[in-house]
């Protein structure tokens, strides 16, 4: 699985995975190099191998097994967003050439198996070949593609947003691996009212997307995007403290994190929520699970917890960083990749106990 961090929260503006855009940010046209394929060759890697990748900062982590994974982040000195892949658990990573203009959306990445995967910040490109060559299908009247995730190798969901004015949204679905896409729900509205920007689906009927600002809160649908119903979130003290994360590892039950080391779960698809305590006090900006029952929530200054009881109890595993942990993903209890800000990339083979440093 793949999670990504902050996406923002009822009456505030999107958080740190989407520093590069939200609400009062300057806009940014989606721009990829090329025309509708775009294929690497030896001069764009020559010229990606030279991006100083110190001063990236990640923002999200995809792996499909225990050796093949990509993550994505914004380097603060070219301006650009970047993709980088492994095949050898993280050991060392490359660069695909790939590259996006600073844009108004989530930088994100979303893969279904070793070949096919996409990512975006504000657009979306695709790869059905490891990453050889990419091909742009977002689609116009769609808005801004934040985040994706899929309940089969086919069938996925998009959250997105309107623009950079924030003016609502809509979920969009593809039923050919991202291939094309069509409006499932149109949410418009006034602008900066935010948009949809975290999706989370456990099964081909039962999908669950998150949207910050007016309107807040889960839309759950059970029926494979015939309707949708919005399932609020209970409120975090604070005029901007909102929820940056959603993970629904199965049909009804599932997560969200936010501020104040706020941690809610369902288990009824978002009808109601009940806060578990996390034992800290900073913002959570994202959080995966490979069960109903173990689970990774990661934050602020190097904060990563894991319960093992559905969330009964959570426990903090130290990483030895105080960098800001933007997203999280593990393809076992005890096999995962956390990534962050000043291309911060751990990985662990035993549940966080201890982590390892990756290049």
């Amino acid at each position: 699985m793949r999670r990504g961090g902050a996406a923002g929260g009822p009456g505030r503006a999107p958080g740190r995975r989407q520093r590069q855009g939200g609400a009062g940010a300057a806009a940014h046209r989606f721009a990829v190099a090329g025309t509708a394929t775009l294929v690497l060759c030896l001069l764009w890697a020559a010229c990606f191998a030279a991006v100083a990748e110190a001063s990236v900062d990640y923002g999200s982590v995809s792996f499909v097994d225990k050796s093949h994974g990509w993550v994505t982040g914004i380097d603060g000195k070219t301006g650009l967003t970047t993709v980088w892949k492994t095949n050898n658990g993280g050991r060392t990573w490359t660069g695909t050439g790939s590259t996006i203009t600073v844009g108004a959306g989530v930088c994100w990445v979303s893969f279904v198996s070793r070949t096919t995967g996409m990512w975006g910040n504000g657009g979306l490109v695709r790869t059905t070949n490891a990453g050889a060559s990419w091909q742009d299908t977002s689609r116009a009247g769609l808005g801004i593609f934040n985040d994706a995730s899929f309940a089969t190798a086919k069938l996925g969901w998009a959250a997105c947003s309107n623009g950079t004015s924030e003016s609502g949204g809509s979920i969009a679905a593809t039923t050919d691996g991202g291939a094309t896409w069509t409006s499932r729900l149109d949410l418009p509205l006034p602008d900066g009212s935010g948009g949809f920007s975290r999706v989370s689906s456990p099964t081909e009927t039962r999908s669950y997307v998150f949207k910050w600002g007016r309107q807040a809160g889960v839309w759950a649908t059970a029926n494979g995007g015939a309707t949708w119903v919005r399932r609020a979130l209970p409120a975090i003290p604070g005029a901007y403290a909102g929820y940056s994360d959603i993970d629904f590892p199965a049909g009804k039950t599932g997560w969200a994190v936010g501020d104040a080391g706020r941690i809610v779960k369902t288990v009824n698809a978002g009808a109601t929520w009940k806060k578990q305590k996390s034992g800290v006090k900073g913002r959570l900006l994202a959080v995966d699970f490979v069960s109903t029952r173990v689970g990774y929530a990661v934050g602020e200054s190097g904060c990563v917890l894991r319960t093992s009881d559905g969330g009964a109890h959570w426990v903090k595993r130290m990483t030895g960083t105080r960098k800001d942990l933007t997203a999280v993903c593990f393809v076992s209890a005890s096999r995962g990749w956390v990534v962050g800000d000043k291309s911060l990339r751990l990985r662990t083979t035993n549940g966080g106990r201890t982590w390892t440093g990756q290049h």
